[in-house]
């Protein structure tokens, strides 16, 4: 008599634990990196006499488009 092995049903998490893990961590860097870039933005303007700004403001400027941008460029190129 064949025994047949049922197929395995892993779950989502159990097949995609390194990507899950690597876009995580992905996350808590780029999170890190735009609050300290908002820090010194705001540091920065107020220097300057300048008003202050949220951090939800300072995401739509060029400041964090481009230090996001240079950090990938030094990364992959």
């Amino acid at each position: 008599m064949d025994e047949r092995e049922e197929p395995r049903t892993d779950s989502f998490w159990s097949r995609n634990a390194l990507s899950v893990a690597c876009f995580a961590l992905f996350a808590v860097v780029l999170v890190g990196q735009s609050l300290t870039g908002w820090r010194t933005a705001v540091a920065d303007a107020v220097q300057h006499g300048e008003a202050g700004f949220s951090y939800w403001a300072y995401l739509t400027t060029g400041h964090f488009a481009e230090a996001t941008f240079e950090n990938w460029e030094s990364e992959f190129l």
